[in-house]
């Protein structure tokens, strides 16, 4: 994974924050993460997700950093396979179509599959499914992730978009057969734009900065943009 997918996942930062970020892990921002029915003030930390045994989807809008954070999820278990002792398969569920779920592991390990037989057997693997979006055109393909992950007692850890409108959470509701935990991904607050401003500037005195950060909060308000790692990092 370190050897095919980190480069991949590194290269994900934003262009021109390239020197001065050289690694997801170095540039990444928690974002507040809350589940639904609990506390509401609650916030959620990467290591109480990947602690959790239970399936989990994060629903997030667009531009809110779903993927991002998947992939530094899957850094944090391969990083630390000592302590997790879980193999992270990442797939995207756009592409899953009508191939077995077999194969996209396979293909995301670069494995046969005696290796794959053994991961499975083992019960080593984690999967990440991004841009989960259950209707009734790829009702199949949940159907067909849920049965593998029963049959091989694996975890999914998902996300999907949050466009919680009546026709989404009634097409959802129907033809969702995983049962999930549900989270949701929240936009940045201060604390989290001054943590991203002194992580992609390092050198910076962001010391006094309270006065500009409150202010690209409440523009970001004022225009009803997201503030996201990625539209911050715009601003």
């Amino acid at each position: 994974i370190k050897n095919n997918h980190y480069d991949e996942y590194d290269n994900s930062i934003i262009p021109h924050k390239a020197e001065a970020i050289k690694t997801l892990s170095e540039a990444f921002v928690l974002p507040p993460i809350t589940k639904n029915g609990s506390d509401k003030d609650k916030l959620f930390s990467i290591g109480e997700l990947l602690n959790d045994s239970a399936n989990i989807v994060l629903f997030g809008s667009h531009e809110s950093g779903k993927t991002t954070l998947l992939y530094r999820m899957i850094i944090e278990l391969v990083d630390n396979h000592h302590v997790f002792q879980t193999i992270p398969v990442y797939i995207d569920f756009e592409s899953i179509g009508n191939r077995d779920i077999e194969t996209c592991i396979k293909c995301y390990l670069d494995c046969n599959s005696s290796e794959l037989d053994k991961l499975l057997n083992g019960n080593f693997i984690t999967l990440f499914i991004d841009n989960y979006s259950p209707n009734e055109s790829n009702k199949h393909i949940c159907n067909k992730l849920n049965q593998f992950a029963k049959d091989n007692y694996i975890r999914i850890i998902a996300t999907s978009k949050s466009d919680f409108n009546g026709s989404f959470i009634n097409s959802y509701t129907a033809n969702n057969p995983i049962a999930f935990e549900n989270y949701n991904i929240k936009p940045f607050n201060a604390e989290n734009i001054r943590q991203l401003m002194i992580k992609w500037s390092p050198g910076g005195n962001f010391e006094d900065t309270n006065t500009k950060i409150q202010r690209m909060v409440s523009s970001f308000c004022s225009y009803s943009l997201p503030c996201t790692a990625m539209s911050v990092s715009l601003y």
